[in-house]
């Protein structure tokens, strides 16, 4: 699992802003936090579907919700979990008897599988009467193994995933411009931005 965190020194704000109550600069970053951290969810969320080739629908269920920032702490976070996405339910995978698997996945973030291609890949039917393309790799009946997509967590928890430099840019991004509106707002005595929003 990755957990991915968005974290920020509010320090130079609480010395900038000595004119507010800590408690609610405090309570103004945080609610800045969560919906900086919300927003970028949604992109990497995006992103993931994109690097793997699946719909959004089959990655948000690994994809946990955003675990909130407080006033007692200023960042914000969400865990993402394992998945295994048959190779099949990639859009534009094809399988033909003799000819084997072609499919694409790590689409954005590239390497070996953004073309891959088992000529000698073979359908197995489960008896709940579903089914999974699988390759062999070694001798005896069990020696198989399931060809999948990417992993949901692989395409967060890689250095140079395509999704992880999206989230932590758009975090970065988007914390500095809720920052600076609702400390605005709060000089300004106006009530801060809400972080009241789902977080699909």
């Amino acid at each position: 699992m990755a957990d991915m965190k968005v974290t920020l020194d509010c320090s130079q704000l609480v010395a900038w802003a000595s004119d507010l109550a800590n408690s609610r600069i405090r309570s103004v970053l945080a609610s800045a936090v969560n919906r900086a951290a919300r927003s970028a969810r949604k992109e990497a969320v995006n992103t993931i579907a994109r690097d793997i080739g699946v719909a959004i629908a089959r990655v948000k269920p690994s994809v946990g919700k955003i675990i909130r920032a407080s006033p007692g702490k200023l960042s914000a976070s969400f865990i993402v979990g394992k998945s295994r996405i048959g190779i099949k339910n990639v859009s534009g995978a094809t399988f033909a008897k003799g000819s084997g698997l072609t499919a694409s996945t790590h689409r954005l973030t590239g390497g070996g599988s953004s073309a891959l291609h088992a000529s000698k890949a073979f359908v197995i039917k489960t008896g709940a009467g579903g089914s999974f393309i699988a390759i062999r790799i070694g001798k005896g009946k069990a020696a198989i193994r399931a060809v999948t997509a990417e992993g949901v967590n692989t395409a967060m928890s890689q250095p140079n995933a395509a999704a992880r430099v999206g989230w932590q840019r758009d975090a970065s991004t988007n914390a500095t411009r809720e920052v600076s509106a609702g400390v605005q707002a709060a000089l300004l005595s106006r009530s801060a931005p809400s972080d009241s929003g789902s977080d699909d």
